[in-house]
Parts: structure tokens; C-alpha cells; sequence
């Protein structure tokens, strides 16, 4: 599954740092961070998980309390 989060570029990088410590939790493993330009002032971050769905939708509940500025989509 790949996640896009769309904010700005340090909260990004603050929120990377975090995601790669919480890797492996939940039985998911992260198997690619991008950070790239998204607009002017922002930037979009797209994370591939690797897990299954379960598992997944877990993980995402814990993102939504880490990163209630952060806007995030699924793909």
C-alpha cells in the first residue's frame, strides 16, 4: 500500500525521522520513504508499506495520532 502526506517540508522530515523508528511495529515494514515538491509551499511525502491489511489499517490509526497536522491519501 502507498500512503502521500502533504505538508511542509520540515514537519515532513520531523515525521520521517519517526517513521523510521516505528518500523516494524505492527508487523509492517516500510519499504520506501520520497520526499518531493508537491506545490510552492508544499511538499509530498510517499510511503510504501509492506504487511498485510490488518496490520496496515493499524498502523494508520497510529499515524493519525502522530500527525494530526499532516494530510495523508491512500493510493
Amino acid at each position: 500500500m502507498i500512503l502521500n502526506i502533504i505538508g511542509k517540508k520540515e514537519e515532513l522530515e520531523q515525521f520521517r525521522s519517526s517513521l523510521i523508528i516505528a518500523n516494524g511495529s505492527y508487523n509492517v515494514s516500510i519499504k520506501n520513504i520520497i520526499i518531493k515538491k508537491y506545490s510552492w509551499f508544499n511538499y509530498k511525502l510517499t510511503i510504501e508499506l509492506q504487511g498485510n491489511e490488518r496490520n496496515i489499517n493499524r498502523f494508520k490509526k497510529r499515524l493519525d495520532k502522530n500527525s494530526r497536522k499532516l494530510i495523508y491519501s491512500n493510493v
